[in-house]
């Protein structure tokens, strides 16, 4: 729990199921953030800064009596929420994608028969994270939430299937090497019984007559 000022009765009495959500929102923030670390390219910083922002906005609270730097200190912890779960949406979605690109010439539904739904779930995920606007993505951070749950269990369903696809790829491998060597033999054949029958049929030459001068005997 955040801890209030022992000298509580020269600050405002804030609202302890107030302090209680901005803390549980907190340190969802901070454990989406730590998930996120690894990515690198320092996407973890805007959620970073806006936990500052609670900080700050907390203690002025507390300092000023003043309720409204306490809605605000909520709203940036929402947002660095928010924040956090659109990089692991963004995250989890490219994984999709390369999922896709892998298995692009194989039947996956043979395996995963709800692929298709599974798939319609992560274009819902990626056209949320486009249509949010800006200004408002702070009411949307438990949305956002739920969003990389569902993303992270596809993931796992479908990494899940990737040694049984594997298998497919390469029986279609094997079956298209055959293919082609079977087209191969054939128009072998067919090319040097092309070439037979042409020598058979093809009319002979008759040489031209040498003709050799005979010496006059009598010379």
């Amino acid at each position: 729990m955040i801890a209030l000022p022992q000298n509580q009765k020269e600050y405002l009495q804030l609202p302890k199921i107030e302090i209680d959500e901005i803390e549980r929102l907190f340190v969802k923030a901070e454990q989406k953030i730590k998930t996120i670390e690894h990515c690198g390219d320092g996407l973890d910083i805007p959620s970073i800064n806006e936990l500052r922002y609670v900080a700050r906005h907390l203690l002025t609270a507390l300092q000023k009596s003043n309720l409204e730097e306490l809605t605000k200190a909520k709203n940036h912890v929402k947002r660095a929420l928010y924040d956090a779960c659109e990089v692991l949406i963004i995250s989890n979605l490219e994984e999709i994608k390369q999922f896709q690109n892998d298995y692009r010439l194989i039947a996956v539904t043979d395996v995963i028969k709800n692929y298709a739904e599974l798939m319609s779930s992560a274009e819902e995920a990626r056209s949320f994270i486009q249509e949010t606007e800006e200004g408002s993505r702070e009411d949307y951070y438990d949305k956002c939430s739920e969003l990389v749950e569902t993303l992270k269990r596809i993931n796992t369903t479908l990494n899940a299937a990737r040694s049984d696809l594997n298998v497919k790829i390469s029986d279609r491998r094997t079956t298209t090497t055959r293919w082609f060597i079977g087209i191969g033999i054939t128009l072998l054949i067919a090319i040097i019984g092309a070439t037979v029958t042409y020598l058979v049929k093809a009319p002979k030459q008759q040489m031209p007559e040498i003709k050799t001068l005979q010496k006059d005997a009598t010379h």
